[in-house]
């Protein structure tokens, strides 16, 4: 199960057909992001994901996922090209791009992280991982009947099992 889009333009909650909802949508922009989520918009992309392809209620392992969005340190439109319709089939689309990495003591990436509270419904009591961009564990424990997102920590995928 899936939700993209603008979460604060949605009017309030997600609620799926197995009982989770997603509410209490929050995003934090790394500064220097050069197009920033906004509090009117919440950008964001929900995922729950079964691994054998089972229903939640019944699987053993679970892929969770909340992003927003990155781009490259320096990314700008160019605007003359964008309105023109010119989206990068001829000339170029954006300017002043920095190459993923090469920015000196900063991540590849400028990103905006995403957090969230999800009423867990059919996950209650798997035991998480949230793992950051590293592939490194930042927090573990057991889901309760709702399970926080945090913004503030660079969540990059949550593992769970029973």
């Amino acid at each position: 199960m899936s939700w993209t889009g603008f979460f604060a333009r949605n009017g309030g909650p997600v609620t799926f057909s197995n009982g989770m909802v997603m509410d209490q949508v929050e995003v934090i922009n790394d500064a220097g992001v050069n197009y920033p989520v906004t509090k009117d918009e919440l950008y964001v992309s929900f995922a729950a994901v079964a691994q054998d392809g089972k229903p939640l209620s019944e699987t053993q392992s679970v892929v969770l996922t909340l992003v927003s969005t990155s781009f490259n340190w320096g990314f700008m439109l160019n605007e003359d090209n964008v309105a023109g319709g010119n989206l990068g089939y001829t000339g170029k689309p954006y300017q002043g791009m920095n190459a993923g990495g090469n920015v000196p003591g900063k991540p590849a990436v400028a990103y905006v992280r995403a957090g969230a509270r999800i009423t867990t419904g059919p996950l209650k009591g798997m035991r998480y991982r949230m793992i950051n961009w590293h592939f490194q564990e930042i927090a573990s424990g057991t889901v309760g009947d709702t399970l926080i997102i945090p913004a503030d920590k660079p969540i990059f995928t949550i593992e769970m099992s029973r």
